[in-house]
This record gives structure tokens, sequence and C-alpha cells, in this order.
């Protein structure tokens, strides 16, 4: 029959009874380990001696050592964090209440008139004052010497008259008055104006026109041509720069730019007409156009133009019924170029009720400038009129 061992006691506890025989301590259960008290290694509770040391296996009472420690800890808590602190500081003001109050000793040195005598006796008199006033205070009874005696009497109103002023109120601080501070005034701040930014530019590229221009920077061809003074917008070269205007931009009205007025051309030739007729391409007679980003391009077949000739564009407005009813607005030279686009600021210019009818040709001839001035002397018979609508 196995057995095991008591815990408690050390007596063997037979088979199958659950507590001790000798003690009365509970048996240990089958399968349950202990820690021996030697090697601190866990071995079965059944065992007599631990198979890791040797000696007789006696489990290890940790709790006594965390009951202690818990103990240590808790009484420290409460020291430093409970009652404890306001303990030690009620103990500190009864221990402070016991002592004696501090004495300050007061030292007075009596004048005299300026005597041999008098000056002799003046300094062991200033000596025995301090000697003096602390046996008073220490004892009732004063001492013989004569220099004890009067020195108590001197000494006595001494601490009352210190007492009287520390026992009087101190002035309040209320009934100074304090001059209230003054507001300094606050220097105003100057703005500088910001400079106004330089406005985007666009550097034209091969195959670049005004019109696919405005649709890449997102501006009407009209504003794009006004904002860089450009009139004739197959002009634009490649890498020239175009400045971007603003989205608010708004292209000015121009004033419609009046040369000295060119009649009516007639059939009848004149003596400086050397050249024939230029012959019109494109666009075609009564064409029509909508939108004042339209790209109106007139072309013409060329001319064999002498040097210092240029082709001069006419375009006008139909303002009345008649064929002779045309204001023309523009008499623009072009130089050797066979084609030129309706500047943008022609768009509206046409009245409404006759259709927003314009009218061009285009002669060869010589120009002459004088300052704003332009004289237009024709070498070549003017070309067709046509007809466009612009609404």
């Amino acid at each position: 029959m196995n057995s095991y061992t008591c815990s408690r006691c050390g007596s063997k506890i037979p088979e199958g009874h659950a507590i001790c025989p000798t003690c009365g301590a509970p048996a240990p259960r089958t399968g349950r380990y202990v820690r021996c008290s030697h090697c601190k290694r866990r071995s079965p509770a059944g065992l007599t001696l631990c198979p890791h040391c040797g000696r007789e296996l006696k489990p290890w009472r940790a709790d006594r050592w965390v009951a202690g420690f818990s103990i240590v800890v808790l009484l420290g808590l409460w020291l430093f964090l409970g009652e404890g602190v306001h303990t030690l500081a009620r103990t500190g003001h009864a221990l402070t209440s016991l002592l004696p109050p501090r004495i300050t000793p007061v030292t007075e040195v009596a004048s005299h008139p300026p005597t041999a005598a008098s000056t002799a006796t003046a300094i062991p008199a200033a000596r025995a004052t301090p000697t003096a006033t602390l046996a008073s205070v220490a004892s009732p009874a004063p001492t013989p010497s004569p220099a004890a005696t009067e020195t108590p009497a001197q000494a006595a109103p001494t601490p009352t008259a210190t007492a009287t002023p520390a026992a009087s109120p101190s002035p309040s601080p209320t009934a100074t008055d304090t001059p209230e501070p003054t507001e300094t005034p606050t220097p105003t701040v100057t703005i500088t104006p910001t400079a106004t930014p330089e406005p985007d530019v666009y550097v034209v590229k091969a195959g670049d026109t005004l019109s696919t221009i405005a649709q890449k920077v997102d501006r009407t061809v009209a504003a794009l041509a006004a904002y860089n003074k450009i009139n004739d917008p197959t002009t634009i070269q490649v890498g020239q720069k175009l400045k971007i205007p603003p989205r608010d931009y708004v292209p000015p009205t121009p004033t419609p730019k009046r040369p000295t007025k060119t009649p009516t051309p007639t059939p009848s030739p004149t003596p400086s007409i050397t050249l024939p007729a230029p012959q019109l391409i494109n666009p075609g007679e009564n064409a029509a156009f909508n939108g004042e980003n339209a790209l109106i391009e007139l072309i013409w077949q060329p001319l064999p133009l002498p040097d210092g000739a240029d082709y001069v564009v006419h375009i006008g407005v139909q303002t009345g019924p008649g064929p002779e009813d045309i204001d023309w607005r523009l008499a623009e030279p072009v130089g050797a170029k066979t084609s030129f686009y309706a500047p943008a600021w022609l768009f509206g210019q046409a009245p409404q009720q006759f259709g927003r009818a314009y009218l061009w040709y285009v002669q060869a001839a010589y120009v002459i400038r004088n300052g704003e001035q332009m004289q237009i002397i024709p070498i070549s018979q003017p070309s067709e009129m046509r007809k466009f609508f612009w609404n």
C-alpha cells in the first residue's frame, strides 16, 4: 500500500486517508506538486525525498515571505501616503510647542557726559547688559551686583516696547494710493503694399495659333490679343512670349482705327496702278461665323509686289440697306503676307438690323507712315468685295 508524508508533522499517511492521523493536516492530493524548500524546484507531493537535491522533501512556504513583504509595503504606504504623514506632522507640532520661546538679547548703552570717570565706566556697563538680561529671563531673582540690578530695570521695558509694535496692525497696503499704469499708445503699423505679381507668360511653340493658345490658357482670343497688343493673330512667332491676362480682364473697346477714309474703289485705272486686282480665296461670299472667339482668316492669291509695297486689307460694316451704306472701320497693311485674321474687337460693331454684315477687300499699295498718320498710295486694282456675317 502506498503512503504519503504529512507536510506538517512528517508522519506517514496511508493511502486513502484524507487527513493525517497524527496532526489532522489534509493529506496531499494525488498528482499534486510541491516546491522543495532546499532547491526550490517542483517535485511530486507524494515523494519523501527530493529527486533533484536528494534532501528530505519539505514544501517551501512562500506565503510567509509574501505576507511579511505585504505588511511592510502597506505600512510604508500608510506612513507616507495615509494618516502616517498627518500623525508625524501632529507629533512635530506637539514637540515644537514644548520648547521654550526664543529670547533675543537686547543691549543698551547709556549715554553720559564726556567725563573721564563716565567714560571709564561706560564700557563695563555695556558688556554686562546682555548677561544681566539673560539672567533676569532665566530666573526671577536678580543678581546682587548693582550693575545687574539696574540693567533688568532698563531691559524690562524693552520687550514691552518691542511687543507693542508687533501687536499693533501694520498699515494696510490698500491705504497707499498706487498710481495706475498709464496706457502706452500702440504705434501704428504701416502696411507695405504688396507688389503686383508679374503675369504668367506663355512661350509660343511650333504649330501654335492664337486660337489654340487661348484654349490652352482658358482665355478668349480677344482678351489674349488685346492684352498683348496683337492686331494680327498671324504675326505671332515661335519663341514669342505672350502674357496671359487675368481671368477678370475685360479687353477695352478700342476706338475704331480710322485712317484717311478710303473711297469706294472704282474700276477706272489711275496712272499709278501697275498691278492687277488680287484674287480673293477665303472666306466665300456670305460666309457665317459665330462668337467673339471665331477665327476669321481672310486669304487671297499673291501678286508680284515691288519692293516696299504692302497688301492693305480693308474691312467695313453694313450700316444701311444700300450697297453704298458701308462704314469702313479698318485699313491694315500686312506686308507681303497673303492672309489676315479679322481682329476680335470688330465683333459686334455691325448693326443687328442689317444682319451684322461685314465687307472686305484687298489692294496692293505703298504705305507712307508719319507718326500715327498713314497715307496709302494704291498700285493695284482693288479686289472684289466679299461679305460675311459675324453674330
